[in-house]
């Protein structure tokens, strides 16, 4: 008597040997992600550097570094930033004219942000964005491995 596999046992193991395949990639997949978004919530920043004059009187020039020490790469798509002075806002935009850009896994990027000069006295305000008295707080809104995520956005002379 011939005690070998029939086709259809041969199909329906190797049917199951595929989806037990595919799943163990899906599931490989999702941790993957998971990890790299805790990750990133945990490790990503973004600092102000610096806020000087604009070449236009009534802008600030807001240098914003970010950092990604993920192993994926970091896409900011939008930024909202606001510049004070003892406390009160003096500047902001809200990323009109913003390019979105890619932090690759591993680096830094700096990027220059625009802010809308508020005061009633821009002169004074570029004064003391020369004397290092001004402070910016803010956000980006990015993406690591299809997750969404806000990243904080400060620095400056009270920072």
């Amino acid at each position: 008597m011939d005690r070998s596999p029939s086709l259809r046992t041969l199909l329906v193991a190797g049917s199951f040997a595929v989806v037990f395949l595919v799943t163990v990639a899906v599931s490989v997949s999702t941790v993957t992600a998971v990890v790299a978004h805790v990750e990133a919530s945990a490790t990503l920043s973004a600092q102000a550097e610096s806020i000087s004059p604009a070449e236009e009187q009534s802008e600030l020039a807001v240098a914003v570094r970010v950092d990604n020490p993920t192993d994926a790469p970091l896409t900011v798509s939008s930024a909202w930033v606001q510049v004070y002075r003892n406390g009160s806002a003096v500047a902001s935009d809200a990323g009109a004219g913003f390019d979105e850009f890619t932090v690759p896994p591993g680096e830094s990027r700096t990027v220059r942000l625009s802010a809308t000069i508020e005061a009633e006295d821009p002169e004074r305000v570029r004064e003391a964005a020369r004397d290092g008295d001004l402070v910016a707080k803010g956000r980006f809104e990015a993406r690591v491995v299809e997750r969404s995520l806000q990243l904080s956005i400060e620095g400056g002379a009270d920072a």
